[in-house]
């Protein structure tokens, strides 16, 4: 399916994804299209060029929550792939205005703290869905869903 933003979904496509979504964003001329793609043992988002997207192991995942709106020029000061760092770590996949999801994945140098990604995208409650529970089996323990706000601090542990 197609609409004017450019942006499609698919169930099982032929392509493998069981979610995919895609469209041009504002530094397309830097990085080139916005895409978030998921399948059943991956999830990929971010821009066509390879050091510009992100590709994480669904069975990694530590926390998945929505975040209702996000504003890049607000939130993150700008758009394209931005860094926050207080009150934590995030890096956002920020390209236009809308919807978001926020997850959390174990950090790569063993430390205690989570590596944390924002990446936008257009059904955030699906794609919650999907990362929590690929295969349709009961979701694992530890993906809680817990209400986050942005502004405010908290502990960064698992």
């Amino acid at each position: 399916m197609s609409n004017n933003n450019n942006l499609y979904q698919a169930g099982h496509n032929m392509s493998g994804y069981l979610y995919e979504e895609e469209y041009m964003s504002c530094p397309a001329f830097w990085f080139g299209t916005y895409h978030v793609r998921i399948t059943p043992e991956e999830l990929n988002f971010g821009y066509t060029l390879g050091c510009a997207q992100k590709t994480v192991n669904i069975s990694e995942i530590r926390k998945v929550t929505v975040l209702e709106w996000q504003d890049p020029l607000c939130n993150w000061g700008g758009w394209g792939i931005r860094w926050m760092i207080y009150p934590h770590r995030e890096v956002g996949y920020v390209p236009r205005n809308g919807p978001a999801i926020r997850l959390e994945i174990p950090a790569k140098d063993g430390s205690e703290y989570n590596e944390i990604y924002v990446f936008i995208c257009s059904d955030p409650e699906k794609v919650k869905q999907m990362l929590m529970n690929p295969s349709g089996k009961a979701a694992p323990p530890g993906k809680d869903d817990a209400p986050h706000n942005m502004y405010q601090a908290g502990n960064n542990d698992p």
